[in-house]
C-alpha cells in the first residue's frame, strides 16, 4: 500500500503511484498537487516507510522506518 500524507498546507497528492522499484529503492509519482502550488516555489519533501502485521490476537502493528533525506523542488 502506498500513500502520502502532505503536512502543511499545501494540499493532497492525486494518482501516487509507484514507477519502478530495486531490491532496495521505489520511485514514486504523482500528479499536481491540488491548485496550492504556487509558481516559482520551493517545496520540501521528505518520506518513510512503514509495514503493518497483526498479532495472534488480530491487533494491528505498524513498523516504521526512518525518514528520508529532505529533498527540494521548485515548480515553473
Amino acid at each position: 500500500m502506498i500513500s502520502a500524507k502532505p503536512t502543511g498546507s499545501i494540499g493532497t497528492t492525486n494518482n501516487l503511484k509507484v514507477t519502478a522499484t530495486t531490491t532496495n529503492s521505489i520511485s514514486l509519482s504523482w500528479s499536481k498537487v491540488s491548485t496550492h502550488l504556487d509558481s516559482r516555489r520551493t517545496y520540501y519533501y521528505r518520506v518513510r516507510a512503514y509495514y503493518y502485521y497483526y498479532d495472534g490476537n488480530w491487533k494491528v502493528h505498524r513498523v516504521y522506518g526512518a525518514y528520508s533525506t529532505i529533498v527540494a523542488g521548485r515548480t515553473k
